[in-house]
């Protein structure tokens, strides 16, 4: 089982601009270290962390209805394939 701490609202990840998705209001405008993406579609998507800079240094497959945790620096974005992938800042508990 999955057990995270969530620290702000799911946000929908931008296949075009990216997200940084945000921390919770505590943090102000700091992106999240830890990332739980997700998504309901038939099929996978491709999910990417990217640098502020635009610097592609991770990829993945994420299947549908299987939930993963992305640590990332927080100044780095989260790309995908489709505009159906969704990300919250969390802090994974075990």
């Amino acid at each position: 089982m999955l057990v995270v701490k969530l620290l702000g609202e799911s946000v929908q990840v931008n296949a075009g601009s990216g997200s940084s998705v945000p921390a919770s209001a505590t943090y102000g405008s700091v992106g999240a270290e830890y990332v739980m993406v997700q998504h309901s579609h038939s099929s996978d998507r491709i999910v990417e962390v990217r640098t502020g800079a635009g610097v592609t240094y991770g990829s993945m497959h994420v299947t549908s209805n299987d939930p993963i945790i992305i640590q990332k620096a927080r100044t780095d974005l989260v790309y995908s394939s489709a505009a159906d992938v969704y990300a919250t800042s969390v802090v994974y508990q075990g």
